[in-house]
């Protein structure tokens, strides 16, 4: 009798155990499936931040490719590349108006990024092709896409074949951060060929140049994957101030660390994103820098017995925010431009008066603000510059009215 009883009492403990001990089971498969929805999630969000160049995720190009053609000064575009459809046989963008590339009678060359090149549109419609058909001869189109206000003046510096009297460098606001970066990967999507050349700007005013990182096929690999080994002079290096960090699992920490990025701050403050680097005490130090390299490329020029002209081109947003607030995003540049006696042209106020109505997106690719000019764009800021020559009596330009000119 007492062992049934005791046998009964044990059966009931096992029973009363096993309720408590599938409880526990379920909740822990339930935790593990929702640590695993939130990662794929996670990664999800973070393959979308990617693309937007909030987090970084190396490219690896093929090593020996990419070093065999690269600049070994200024990293692109490859000599290689030049003879070919996207520039012609002296570097400059192909210029329809007028062909002949050995052309020594000319008035005005060009040097600066996408915007100056005139990226997504045909060559007929690039600003500088415009600017030649209104100035009756060729002007030479040297600008890169994805270069910097550093990367443009040193291709002016080395370019020993360009004897136009009249030099344009443009900077755009944006490359206020490329001027403070050695790999364009960490700041746009990249293909894994994006490291430049740069300068900084020391305490006592001076500009030490920043030369392209020099690499092995060997050591490749490792400045993609970890850029902050090699690239002291990088303002963006993943784990920096700039709140860049990699995307890599657990991926919903690389989420969070995500909202430490520059890109965040500015869309919560609802500014561009370029918009911090212009205060004069960033870290950063990019209005120092960019100042540094426009005073630079006025000394040079002129020794050269040049006429340099300074552009500060303004970008959709700027112009979105100046029409909101009255100032310009890039005001502290101008203002350090103004102390260091460089002179410039900020053809900001004439844009906007000239893009009528209120669809500003009517003047940019894809209708999208925060990209390059279109056909119409690119026109009315060529037109723009062609007033500005002839306000200065440059390179033969003749005052044009105002209704022509917008």
């Amino acid at each position: 009798m007492r062992d049934n009883i005791g046998t009964e009492n044990a059966k009931q403990g096992d029973n009363e155990t096993a309720p408590k001990s599938s409880f526990w089971r379920v909740k822990l498969i339930l935790l593990v499936m929702a640590l695993m929805l939130s990662e794929v999630a996670s990664y999800l969000v973070c393959c979308v931040l990617v693309d937007r160049g909030v987090l970084y995720r190396p490219v690896i190009a093929d090593a020996k490719e990419y070093l065999s053609r690269r600049d070994p000064v200024l990293g692109w575009p490859s000599p290689q590349d030049f003879g070919g459809d996207k520039f012609d046989a002296i570097g400059s963008r192909p210029v329809p108006a007028y062909q002949d590339s050995s052309d020594t009678d000319i008035p005005v060359s060009l040097y600066g990024d996408s915007f100056t090149y005139g990226a997504e549109v045909d060559h007929q419609h690039a600003w500088g092709n415009v600017l030649s058909k209104l100035l009756g001869k060729r002007v030479n189109n040297f600008g890169v896409g994805g270069y910097g206000s550093d990367q443009a003046y040193l291709r002016f510096l080395n370019n020993k074949q360009d004897k136009a009297p009249v030099v344009i460098l443009t900077h755009l606001s944006e490359n206020i951060m490329r001027n403070c970066n050695e790999l364009r990967d960490l700041l746009y999507p990249g293909h894994g060929r994006g490291f430049t050349p740069g300068f900084v700007a020391e305490r006592d005013g001076t500009l030490r140049l920043v030369p392209l990182p020099q690499m092995t096929e060997d050591t490749y690999v490792d400045f993609m994957r970890y850029p902050e080994n090699h690239l002291k002079d990088d303002y963006f290096i993943p784990g920096g101030p700039a709140g860049v960090s990699r995307m890599g699992f657990p991926y919903t920490l690389s989420l969070c660390r995500a909202v430490f990025h520059f890109h965040i701050r500015a869309e919560l403050k609802g500014l561009p994103w370029y918009a911090e680097f212009y205060h004069p005490d960033h870290p950063a130090r990019g209005v120092q820098v960019t100042a540094g390299i426009l005073q630079k490329f006025v000394e040079d020029a002129k020794a050269r017995g040049r006429i340099p002209l300074v552009v500060i081109l303004p970008t959709g947003l700027d112009i979105e925010h100046y029409r909101k607030s009255g100032t310009w995003i890039t005001q502290p540049l101008l203002d350090e431009l103004t102390v260091r006696g460089v002179g410039y042209i900020n053809p900001g106020p004439a844009l906007s008066e000239a893009f009528t109505g209120d669809d500003l997106a009517a003047y940019y690719a894809h209708h999208t603000i925060g990209g390059h000019f279109n056909e119409d764009g690119y026109e009315t800021l060529a037109k723009i510059i062609y007033g500005e020559l002839a306000n200065r009596n440059l390179a033969g330009a003749k005052a044009i009215s105002p209704d022509v000119q917008h």
